[in-house]
């Protein structure tokens, strides 16, 4: 899903981030210009998220770290200048 680069450099695509969404159960409920919005609906409680994913080439950080809050990331990680 991440695609390594020459020197090491990693590159992650909307689509793969869609891809691993799926995994978890999120479904396609719409898409805007050029970001798919997948949807879940957690099977005991009804909870529902939504989450905006760019369907860019290369996904920055802070969108990556976005994502995952709006799928309800529950840890925490400290990462460089966090």
């Amino acid at each position: 899903m991440v695609r390594v680069l020459v020197g090491g450099l990693t590159r992650l695509f909307g689509e793969d981030i869609v891809n691993v969404l799926r995994t978890f159960g999120y479904r396609h409920d719409r898409t805007r210009g050029d970001h798919v919005i997948p949807k879940y609906t957690h099977p005991q409680t009804g909870e529902k998220r939504t989450v905006t994913v760019p369907l860019h080439d290369r996904v920055r950080v802070g969108s990556l770290q976005s994502i995952a809050e709006q799928a309800g990331r529950t840890t925490s990680t400290s990462g460089a200048g966090g």
